[in-house]
């Protein structure tokens, strides 16, 4: 959003709601619903508003999210993209600021004394130390589904509690905190989080539950959020969470269509996650059905490739490799795959791809501003349909290509009104396609067909559908398979199955659900052409496999009308009607805004920028010779800010040291996105005698080029210090130090099973570095001046298996260093993935590794000892040579309370190491613990 010019202002009384041009009328509909909103959750949880949010939203982004952040300063940031199937709600960005705003309401329920911190820091708040994101999810989940729609109401959503249950791996409330790290990661938080709040709102009442937030703003326990919620509940949390477990009815899923009747097969890997798939049937030229075969292409995230499963071999075998597949779409021939992804590009956007299975290419049609495509072959040429968000106007859009995917011509599209919602887009031929569409909380296939333009519409009301795919369309009939549930069922309600045949005779629609319960949801199907096997996806407690099974068993026919629409009128449909109050208001937020009138202002950065937080401690230092802090000046006050939107964060610090008798200051600003990121730094320090030093750096990156996966990027740097050290030795050195680089970075890596350290790939890192030293001592008057100049270059390569073996390889990677390598293997490595009882630490895993490093060290020269590679080589003596070999246990865990739980990880350890040429200094053998920490 940083570029982006014109931004405007709409105020209300609680909230700026800031915008781009393009996101004026998203912005009117916030500015419309936002005061009721904060009134409707503040009222829910028995407090007032009081505070005044920045809200931004911006097209920087393509993936359907939005954030709420207490720091520097409270703000909602959304992003203006299309909404998808997984939002079952009757709103559309309505319901995602609704969601954002109860973070912001629930965060920010301090007591007096908190509220008066907030002056400094809108983050100093209690529930930002007791809770987590299960609590915070919890509650944005369980509101936003107070009405008919949200995904509590949705059995897609709620299932994975189920089957938790089903599964019998129901965790408990300290390992859904959101501190998991292997699927279903982070989202249990919202899955157990949401559905929990609704159980003890329902169950004490909405009242206790708004005296929680209550409590936990005002105070904590060492118990934390146990703790508050006895003091609320009277009840301790793991009897209240045992009766949360105990109210999920699954009882019709105990004892599933007689097990031993229903055999299936796994086509995916152990712990896989498959979030796409799709079938078609093979015919030979001539042949008839005895002879053909189906093919089932699928992605597995884990993984990250697409597979290819064939019915005929029995085999499955990797396409490619590419991440984060939302969408994949055979062609009516099965010899093209259409895939619709997310990819990294300057800030995360929606890309489309062709790939041709035979030539094994894959050509991109699109990165930005359409999704979920459909491909067809026609004449020498093709047609790509998908839903184009790029211009105000919703529109579904055929484009025509050549036989090398250049495109010639728009030749057909779909206007769609803006409450519509298409998806699972899939060409039934030339000129007909079949989706979804989802207005409000009804649901509806279409099949459309552009050269008569006219639409077949077959309303299913409140049935919620899913992942829409052609399974056969001849002369006479039409069939399509699909996964489907019923809005509002209870959770413990799974998803099914189910075929929609269209007599092309009466266009009309008979609908077979899957009849058979089993011990799992579907939520992705699809079937061979006659009808002979079963593909589906089943919704596990931690994994989504691939099935293909010939035992499914579907029901007596449900007749569904259909309704003839022209492409003219498809986007004036009749509206939906709910009655809940809430959606009433979200429903008519874009009449609400068009005449609401809002009255528009400049966007002044300044006025946020100074709302930043305030802390009564100091994060300058003083530093030594090779700019490692020497000395903190932690007594003083730091000042940090940035935009509504977070792309830009800066520093600003002032502090003394008691110990080195040493003022300073810094500032430091960095920002940028995922294609270019940069940062600037600088301090100045004094002492009683005046000046005493400086040290600055700068840095530089950017991505030249994203690969299906892995990315070619650049970047340079430099660090400056000018004056003299902080030291604690009797020789003090001062002068100029100055050390610069630059490098290019070819990066292969990716995860290539779901078990950690399963990486395949390699990088390769060309680098340059420049050293400058004009440095003495205090006690010699003559300076020395070092001057070090050089081109070196890394090599790393991953291997995945039993044993995951890691190696990597420097070619001068510091002065007097000619080499370094080092080989590291996994031996054994065990996911806990448990909250521990009595402490909030949560344990991730443990692993024990073997590692051999090697070090040859020699005599460099000033400038470009990369000329003499054969020469150092050649002269290389034993003594030049350090190695050690180390075996190392350790535990990864996570804190299990506090903003941190998902973003901070620490693992201590204890390490062996055995030197059989140990390097100056170093003993032969040491034993010792470990601890390192990431963030």
């Amino acid at each position: 959003m940083s570029w982006e010019k014109n931004l405007k202002v709409i105020k209300t009384e609680w909230f700026d709601i800031i915008f781009p041009e393009k996101c004026e009328v998203d912005a009117r509909k916030i500015a419309a619903v936002a005061d009721s909103y904060y009134s409707e959750i503040s009222s829910e949880l028995g407090t007032e508003p009081y505070q005044r949010f920045p809200v931004s939203i911006t097209t920087a982004v393509e993936n359907l999210n939005a954030f709420f952040s207490p720091a520097p300063y409270n703000m909602i940031c959304l992003f203006d993209t299309p909404l998808d199937e997984n939002l079952d709600s009757s709103e559309g960005i309505e319901s995602i600021f609704y969601h954002e705003l109860t973070h912001a309401v629930t965060l920010n329920m301090k007591s007096p004394f908190w509220r008066g911190l907030s002056v400094m820091a809108d983050f100093l708040t209690l529930p930002g130390i007791s809770l987590t994101s299960f609590w915070y999810e919890g509650a944005s989940v369980s509101f936003e589904s107070l009405g008919e729609g949200g995904r509590l109401n949705s059995p897609f959503f709620t299932q994975v509690v189920a089957q938790a249950k089903i599964d019998g791996k129901f965790p408990s409330w300290r390992d859904v905190t959101g501190a998991r790290d292997v699927y279903p990661s982070g989202s249990v938080a919202y899955y157990f989080g949401g559905a929990f709040a609704k159980y003890i709102r329902q169950t004490y009442g909405a009242e206790k539950y708004g005296e929680f937030w209550k409590k936990a703003g005002k105070s904590t326990t060492l118990s934390f959020c146990a703790g508050i919620f006895k003091k609320t509940y009277g009840i301790k949390m793991s009897d209240a969470w045992k009766n949360f477990r105990d109210s999920i009815d699954v009882s019709d899923f105990e004892n599933p269509a007689e097990s031993s009747e229903f055999e299936s097969e796994i086509l995916s890997k152990k712990k896989s996650v498959v979030s796409a798939f799709d079938v078609r049937t093979i015919k030979s030229a001539g042949s008839d059905k005895e002879k053909s075969y189906s093919i089932a292409a699928f992605f597995d995230s884990p993984s990250n490739g697409v597979f290819l499963y064939s019915t005929e071999t029995k085999k499955t075998k990797r396409l490619f490799s590419v991440t984060d597949v939302k969408n994949l779409a055979f062609s009516p021939d099965g010899k093209y795959i259409a895939v619709s992804r997310i990819c990294v590009k300057d800030n995360e956007k929606v890309e489309i791809g062709i790939y041709d299975i035979e030539n094994r290419k894959y050509r991109k049609i699109s990165t930005s501003g359409m999704k979920n495509a459909s491909v067809c072959k026609k004449g020498g040429g093709f047609f790509v349909t998908a839903f184009d968000f790029s211009s105000p106007k919703k529109k579904i859009v055929r484009l025509s290509f050549d036989e090398k995917f250049r495109v010639l011509e728009k030749s057909g599209e779909i206007e769609l009104s803006d409450d519509e919602i298409p998806y699972s887009l899939t060409s039934l031929g030339e000129n007909r396609i079949a989706f979804i569409v989802k207005k409000a909380l009804s649901w509806k296939i279409r099949i459309a067909d552009f050269e008569s333009e006219k639409i077949d519409e077959y309303d299913f009301g409140k049935t919620i559908l899913h992942n829409l795919h052609v399974v056969r369309d001849g002369d006479d009939s039409c069939e399509l398979a699909l996964s489907f549930a019923t809005l509002g069922e209870k959770i413990g309600t799974l998803s099914k199955c189910a075929i929609a045949r269209i007599d092309k005779s009466s266009f009309n629609m008979s609908f077979l659900p899957q009849e058979n319960p089993l011990p799992f949801g579907i939520i992705n199907f699809s079937m061979s052409e006659n009808g002979d096997e079963f593909f589906f996806v089943g919704e596990k407690y931690d994994e989504r496999p691939f099935f293909v099974s010939e035992s499914l068993v579907f029901g007596e026919k449900i007749q569904i009308e259909s309704k003839c629409i022209s492409f003219a009128n498809a986007e004036n449909d009749e509206k939906y009607e709910i009655a809940d109050e809430k959606n009433e208001v979200a429903e008519n937020s874009e009449i609400s805004a068009e005449k609401s009138g809002f009255s528009f202002s400049s966007y002044n950065p300044l006025k946020y920028f100074f709302h930043g937080a305030v802390l009564p401690f100091s994060l300058s230092s003083a530093y030594d010779t090779d700019f490692d802090s020497a000395s903190s000046q932690f007594l003083g006050v730091t000042f940090a800010s940035s935009t509504p939107w977070t792309d830009k964060i800066t520093i600003f610090s002032a502090g003394f040291s008691p110990f080195s008798k040493t003022y300073g200051c810094s500032l430091s600003v960095r920002g940028g996105n995922d294609a270019v990121s940069y940062s600037a730094s600088g301090s100045a320090n004094f002492d009683n005698g005046g000046f005493l030093q400086t040290v600055d750096s700068v840095s530089v990156g950017a991505v030249l080029y994203r690969f299906l996966f892995g990315a070619i990027s650049a970047g340079a740097y430099s660090n400056f210090f000018y004056g003299e050290e902080v030291s604690d030795e009797k020789y003090i050195q001062s002068g100029t130090h100055s050390k610069s680089g630059a490098y290019v970075l070819l990066s292969r890596k990716r995860k290539s099973r779901p078990r950690a350290n399963q990486i395949i790939g390699y990088s390769v890192k060309p680098f340059l570095v420049f050293d400058y030293k004009d440095i003495g001592y205090n006690i010699i008057e003559n300076k020395v001046e070092k001057k070090y100049l050089n081109v070196g270059g890394s090599l790393t390569s991953n291997f995945p298996g039993l044993f995951p073996l890691s190696l990597s390889a420097t070619l001068f990677p510091e002065e007097a260093c000619f080499l370094h390598g080092s080989a590291v293997v996994t031996l054994f490595s065990y996911e806990i993935q448990k909250g521990i009882p009595a402490f909030s630490v949560y344990a991730n895993r443990i692993s024990l590794k073997a590692a051999y490093s090697g070090k040859i060290s020699y005599v460099n020269d000033e400038f470009f000892d990369i000329q003499r590679v054969k020469e150092i080589a050649t002269n290389v003596r034993k003594d030049d040579y350090s190695d050690a070999l180390s075996l190392s246990a350790s535990i990864t865990m996570s804190p299990n309370t506090s903003y941190f739980v998902s973003a901070l990880q620490f693992s201590l350890g204890c390490t062996f190491v055995y030197r059989p040429n140990p390097a100056v200094g170093k003993k032969k053998y040491q034993f010792g613990f470990t601890f390192s920490s990431s963030l």
